[in-house]
């Protein structure tokens, strides 16, 4: 049985795309708060401050796009597309975390989320039927 890649909708204005790519952000940095939350349950310190680091970089991102678009917060009800099962394409699946990861683990997880964020706005710019939405993708 093949699996078959499903094309995400392509928003039809920048201002839809910025939305949703903003909302990308703050659910990373949802997940990787909730991530070191569970790391601290589990006593692996090390791995908690990891996460929220990285959850302070993922809301820096936000932010700056936010200043960008001249926004204080993303529009009402805007929530990420799912992509690959996930609940947005930068979002680490809970499955794929253990009490007893290292960094370089955590540091592995953070970087398929990125790699999953590439194919979706590889897979958006393919399908915008505008300008501005492609090339922002």
């Amino acid at each position: 049985m093949s699996q078959t890649m499903t094309r995400p909708a392509a928003p039809a204005t920048i201002e839809d795309f910025m939305a949703q790519a903003i909302a990308m952000e703050f659910e990373a940095v949802e997940r990787y708060q909730e991530l070191a939350d569970a790391m601290e349950t589990h006593n692996n310190a090390e791995v908690a401050e990891l996460f929220r680091k990285m959850s302070v970089i993922e809301n820096k991102h936000a932010e700056q796009m936010l200043a960008e678009m001249g926004w204080s917060e993303i529009p009402p009800g805007t929530r990420a597309q799912p992509w690959e099962g996930f609940e947005s394409a930068e979002v680490v699946a809970m499955d794929d975390i253990h009490y007893l990861m290292t960094p370089w683990h955590a540091l592995q997880l953070a970087l398929k989320a990125e790699q999953r964020a590439v194919r979706f706005f590889d897979a958006l710019a393919e399908a915008a039927q505008s300008e501005p939405v492609r090339k922002a993708a």
